[in-house]
């Protein structure tokens, strides 16, 4: 064919686009795909006498090559012959073809938009700019809409006398007949071919056969055009969103990583990062390793244990870990305090698959430490005279009741006696606080029996009452583990006391403690080890919104609700508890529903 001799390579392409695609993205039938191409290389011959119906069958005899029936061959070749398909192009040609072939004088193609449910120019013959710029044809309305929402094609013999048709260039070119029919694949709309004559005309049922089968020839190419169309702009975005990610992580002062999961192998650092370390990333060290590799060590100079690390924490035990102090000790000797937060990557399914870690350089942040430093000793300070003043008013108040005079100065003191326990109170939490920042807790471990620790924080926090207001519930008699008991027994004490706040209208309070060899509980108390023990504590008060969750074992965070009245503390309760289960190599955690009430786990190892 004259089309053929002319352009060969780009036939060729045509052809070849139609069996790669067909094969490897669409898994549509090669032999159906190449017939409807070479069907469309008729399509597109310039001479319109050989556009007939007979014309455009297959030819017979033209069989795909062993090559493109390979698989990665196909792929391959399929996207460079991608690369180059206009989309424009090809829908110009075809709006001349069928034009030409049904004799009319004007023809175009209008393209469906599904999500705006409307038809918008694609190509045209015998139009101009002028008359389908703009042009917007909603499903269902119009000649074109018309078709579109029927599926089917659509004769009109006289066009001057048609009330719907909404493109008025129609009329101000005298256009007398049309036919349209639709453009699909598979059942799905891709527009809509129309041809025009400025002579009435009574379209043929040969004349519609010939339109349908040149638009169902043409029907795979705009279809496969349009995907790549669609595909080329898709992976144009994500390139740039992935450029400006990559930009911004870059040049942040912050140092980001990406650890993969189990291992905990360095796979992605950015510039800030690696100068923190003094080295890059470095691939072969495991999770086990990196406290060595990358220099981790407490702000008191001991190294990190591997499993304490915030990044082990997050890829072990799928641990959010918020601004833990670190001390990172660079192979020349220079060092850098930094906050260290690490988070766990999920996949579909739940499971960790790896974790980002940021590392943000607090060294020249002097004034937060010298402030923890004089908080430290200040609230050590006024330990002294706040221990004379209770002692002071506890012997005055024996002596008033010996003498027969409690009255109001033995109500004068108890007031006394009572405020200078809350000030001691505040002041040991201040103190802890803030020691807690300069230093890894100090545990003094001892063979400590968790169940007659719970016993007595209850019996010592137990309203008076008919009814028990705490409960506990346990089936072993005696759990013991190796821990600090004075640490401990504040946590319990800590948790108990704001169950008892916060259910300001009553109901139980329960404390479970249970023994356990499975990963049962909560998933955020699993912590390592063949055995440990979970201890619940469950309330039925005002409970915590998402928000208040998310960070309430932050310092100075208060959580109690707006409309309660109460004092809400200094916020450091559940910070200073939540580090000490920590340093047992134990975890906390905190389930809550606003007006049903709170569950505290905290897990701690037994073995």
């Amino acid at each position: 064919m004259y089309l053929s001799r002319l352009y060969p390579e780009w036939l060729l392409r045509v052809k070849r686009v139609c069996g790669l695609l067909s094969t490897v993205i669409l898994r549509l039938p090669l032999v159906a795909a190449v017939s409807s191409f070479l069907g469309l290389r008729s399509l597109l011959a310039p001479n319109p006498t050989q556009a007939g119906v007979a014309d455009v069958a297959p030819g017979r005899g033209e069989q795909p090559s062993e090559d493109d029936l390979q698989t990665g061959t196909i792929a391959r070749a399929a996207m460079t012959e991608l690369v180059r398909l206009d989309l424009h192009a090809l829908l110009m040609r075809l709006a001349e073809r069928m034009t030409l072939a049904s004799g009319a004088s004007c023809g175009a193609i209008l393209l469906f938009d599904p999500q705006a449910e409307a038809l918008h120019p694609g190509a045209y013959y015998g139009y101009g700019d002028e008359d389908l710029s703009g042009l917007v044809v909603p499903l269902g309305r119009g000649f074109a809409g018309r078709v579109a929402a029927e599926r089917r094609p659509i004769a009109i013999l006289d066009a001057s006398g048609e009330p719907n048709i909404v493109n008025p260039s129609i009329r101000r070119r005298g256009i007398r007949s049309m036919l349209g029919v639709p453009i699909t694949v598979d059942g799905q709309l891709l527009g809509v071919a129309h041809v025009d004559r400025l002579d009435l005309h009574d379209f043929t049922p040969g004349e519609v056969r010939r339109l349908s089968a040149m638009a169902a020839q043409a029907a795979l190419g705009i279809h496969y055009a349009m995907l790549y169309t669609r595909l080329k702009a898709s992976n144009a975005e994500l390139a740039l969103a992935n450029r400006k990610l990559q930009t911004v992580v870059g040049t942040i002062p912050t140092g980001v990583a990406i650890l993969e999961a189990p291992s905990g192998k360095v796979v992605s650092a950015n510039d800030a990062a690696q100068r923190l370390w003094g080295h890059p990333a470095l691939p072969e060290a495991a999770l086990e390793d990196m406290p060595a590799a990358y220099g981790m060590y407490h702000l008191n100079g001991d190294p990190y244990y591997w499993r304490s690390t915030p990044m082990a924490r997050s890829l072990r035990e799928g641990e959010t870990v918020l601004g833990e102090d670190m001390l990172l000790r660079r192979g020349d000797g220079h060092e850098s305090t930094v906050l260290v937060s690490s988070a766990p990557l999920h996949d579909t399914s739940g499971r960790v698959e790896g974790a980002v870690v940021v590392f943000q350089d607090t060294s020249g942040l002097e004034l937060e430490r010298a402030k923890d430093q004089f908080v430290a000793v200040t609230a050590h300070e006024l330990f002294t005279p706040l221990t004379v003043i209770k002692g002071t008013a506890q012997l005055m108040k024996s002596r008033t009741h010996a003498e027969g005079q409690d009255g109001q100065l033995g109500a004068a003191l108890d007031v006394i006696i009572g405020k200078a326990n809350v000030m001691s109170h505040l002041l040991q939490k201040l103190a802890d606080a803030s020691e807690l920042r300069l230093a890894p807790l100090e545990l003094r471990r001892r063979p400590t029996d968790l169940v007659a620790l719970a016993r007595q924080a209850i019996r010592r926090l137990q309203p008076a009452g008919a009814q028990p207001k705490i409960v506990l519930s346990c089936r072993e008699s005696r759990l013991v583990g190796d821990w600090d008991r004075e640490r401990i027994n504040r946590v319990l004490v800590n948790l108990l006391e704001n169950a008892l706040k916060y259910s300001p209208d009553g109901g139980q309070i329960e404390v479970t403690i249970k023994a356990t060899r499975k990963n049962e509980g909560d998933r955020s108390c699993r912590v390592p080890g063949p055995r440990w023990v979970v201890v619940r504590i469950k309330d039925h008060g005002l409970g915590l919104s998402a928000e208040q969750q998310s960070h309430l074992f932050q310092r100075f965070y208060r959580a109690g609700p707006a409309h309660y009245q109460e004092p809400a503390g200094l916020g450091l309760g559940l910070y200073i508890a939540n580090r000490m289960v920590v340093a047992h190599g134990g975890r906390m955690h905190v389930r809550s529903t606003p007006g049903k009430g709170s569950r505290f786990f905290f897990a701690l190892p037994l073995d």
